[in-house]
């Protein structure tokens, strides 16, 4: 069984050696820069010294080593397997992008990044899988027509909204406070498990539940199945004839169960009942309202809350999957794999991907116990034990077509985390990737 894995390198080319490995995962959730032009910054105090970390910067310029960028991008084009109605539709916008204003050339960089990622993250993906592509606005559209292109229009499953924050103050025009997900699947017989739900607000359950017997609160369902596609039992109950969901024997043992509810009015219709605390909630919406996020200043600022992580991830997989984050940030979606006893694959090009700070005690990283990693025995793990990884090659996509072509195909990339799933699971709880990247030099984690 293939054990759980952090990297700490350019996705691109960790992805690619996943590929030659022949590892398949069943959830792809990414949440790479969008292309925005903002630098988030998050203040903390070091040494007595105010400083600024900038913990997320997606500025995307275009410069004489991106138009090499380009050629090597339409070269690679030829190489991937696209309808070729959709490979010429990209090599007139790559052309159009690169021939307009500055602001278009920086998006032709991004779009470019993202295509050549999106098409290595198509080949691990099992073809029972899912692929959640988080962005904001500003690129929604454009990345929509590229994956349209890479995992079929066919494919298509949702454009989720996420209201982000209760309201923003834009002067020129309405405020921005959703992003959104693009969900698409391999196939038609992708995994949904149905397990992720909402739960019931106080005037739901107040409007709906309003029965309660010594059981709890309910609410009545109908026993007829006058509108049921493809019919139900006709037959006499109770003196009442009527074409009812189920046999008559299972009637018998509703009703001897107490699980039917039986209208004080003579003459009334029965009902079954369906009680408040065996409900699962209401099934998952594209239009997400219910998780603002409420973000401090010591905050890691494109952090996502759990819930969203949590409802993706009990959606599109079962206990044992394998869930990949190619831009894990300070680690939300591998924790949540972990915690919901799912395998993961985490990485990450950043150093030191923002932590988060103890206000109370400056300069120091906040590890609740809740969260703290720790050894087989309980204690909290010995950081002394965490060895750097040796001295690779420059690893993922480089910088410069000099540094492109002098890798190797063949890279060996350090896994700076392994913890394992089942046994394991008792005895590791996942702290943020970003603290103990911090925490560690840069270096990573280590399986005990």
């Amino acid at each position: 069984m293939m054990r759980n894995r952090l990297y700490r390198a350019d996705c691109k080319g960790v992805v690619d050696s996943l590929v030659r490995e022949g590892v398949q995962v069943d959830l792809v959730y990414l949440d790479p820069p969008f292309n925005s032009n903002r630098t988030y910054s998050m203040l903390f105090s070091r040494n007595g010294v105010t400083a600024q970390q900038k913990a997320y910067h997606d500025m995307w310029d275009f410069t004489d080593s991106t138009r090499q960028l380009v050629r090597d991008f339409q070269s690679e084009l030829e190489k991937w397997d696209l309808a070729e109605s959709f490979r010429q539709f990209i090599l007139l916008w790559v052309k159009m992008l690169e021939q307009s204003s500055s602001d278009e050339k920086k998006l032709l960089n991004y779009l470019m990044y993202m295509t050549q990622r999106l098409v290595l993250l198509k080949k691990v993906l099992k073809p029972t899988g899912s692929i959640y592509m988080h962005c904001d606005p500003t690129v929604s559209h454009y990345v929509k027509v590229a994956m349209d292109g890479i995992f079929g229009f066919g494919n298509f499953r949702n454009e989720i909204v996420w209201k982000r924050m209760s309201s923003h103050n834009d002067a020129r025009r309405w405020g921005k406070i959703h992003d959104t997900l693009l969900f698409y699947t391999m196939s038609d017989t992708f995994t949904r498990t149905g397990e992720a739900r909402i739960p019931y607000d106080d005037a739901y359950i107040a409007r709906s539940y309003r029965h309660e017997d010594d059981r709890g609160r309910y609410m009545t369902s109908p026993l007829q199945a006058r509108s049921l596609s493809g019919g139900g039992y006709e037959y006499e109950w109770r003196s009442i004839v009527d074409i009812w969901k189920f046999p008559k024997h299972r009637l018998d043992e509703l009703d001897a169960n107490g699980e039917i509810h039986w209208p004080a009015k003579a003459g009334g219709t029965p009902r079954r009942k369906v009680y408040l605390d065996l409900s699962k909630g209401v099934p998952v919406q594209d239009v997400v309202t219910d998780l603002v996020r409420k973000r401090g200043a010591a905050d890691y600022p494109t952090k996502k809350p759990e819930a969203l992580l949590t409802r993706i991830v009990r959606s599109s997989t079962r206990e044992g999957h394998v869930v990949l984050d190619p831009f894990c940030g300070c680690g939300t979606a591998i924790e949540v794999a972990h915690r919901l006893k799912r395998r993961w694959i985490g990485i990450d090009r950043h150093k030191r991907p923002g932590g988060r700070r103890n206000r109370s005690a400056p300069g120091q990283t906040r590890a609740a116990p809740k969260d703290a990693l720790r050894s087989a025995g309980g204690k909290p793990f010995d950081d002394g034990r965490i060895q750097p990884p040796q001295p690779v090659r420059k690893t993922g996509l480089a910088d410069s077509p000099s540094q492109r072509s002098s890798q190797s195909s063949s890279k060996v990339f350090p896994i700076l985390a392994n913890p394992g799933i089942g046994e394991s699971m008792a005895t590791w709880t996942f702290t943020s990737v970003s603290a103990r990247m911090a925490a560690t030099g840069g270096a990573g984690l280590s399986s005990p």
